[in-house]
């Protein structure tokens, strides 16, 4: 009886490593899948008509020449968007999307992108003064994912004193929680 339980143990073990391979080659699979046809997926009006408006704000302060961190890079959005703007040893795209910033680097060859949780950048930053920026953009919902002290931490560790930040959330926890989908934020608006 021992010996049959000592088996099945072994038979169960064997059941779950072998269902934790196989859904982290199907998120692997499915991510690189995604990060292939991402840039086709936005060209909806309502989402042609956002990344204007959205370029127009990027234009006014990623041009400023400040170190900009871009939080939930995907494909290089915001490169497509701004990149001849920003000088590409000034720009940091993060994405905790390994496909996507694969996605990122082809595109963009001569822009820095980094696969990685930008709480993580965010406790290094923190540290030093070095690892800070003076513009931090997260488009198209991409910090969602925090809480909203998360958020605020994580702004504040990237940011250099008088920073700017450009933050779009989406998702039913902001949505029910706070009243607004965008948080803008730059030393001139706290000057008025």
């Amino acid at each position: 009886m021992k010996r049959l339980f000592k088996w099945l143990g072994f038979l169960v073990l064997g059941l779950v490593v072998l269902i934790a391979v196989a859904w982290l080659a199907v998120t692997v699979i499915s991510e690189r899948r995604i990060a292939k046809t991402y840039d086709g997926k936005t060209t909806r009006p309502v989402d042609l008509a956002e990344n204007a408006l959205v370029e127009k704000w990027l234009r006014q302060y990623s041009g400023q020449g400040g170190r900009v961190i871009d939080v939930g890079c995907g494909t290089g959005l915001m490169v497509d968007m701004v990149g001849d703007e920003i000088c590409e040893d000034r720009y940091l795209g993060v994405d905790i999307a390994e496909g996507m910033v694969d996605a990122a680097r082809v595109k963009h060859p001569d822009y820095q992108f980094e696969c990685g949780d930008i709480r993580d950048v965010a406790k290094s930053a923190a540290k030093s003064s070095v690892g800070r920026f003076d513009g931090l953009v997260s488009l198209n919902g991409s910090m969602s994912y925090l809480s909203m002290s998360e958020l605020m931490w994580c702004t504040n560790a990237l940011l250099h004193d008088g920073g700017w930040f450009f933050i779009m959330l989406y998702g039913f926890n902001f949505m029910e929680n706070y009243p607004w989908s965008c948080l803008l934020y730059t030393s001139d608006a706290a000057d008025e």
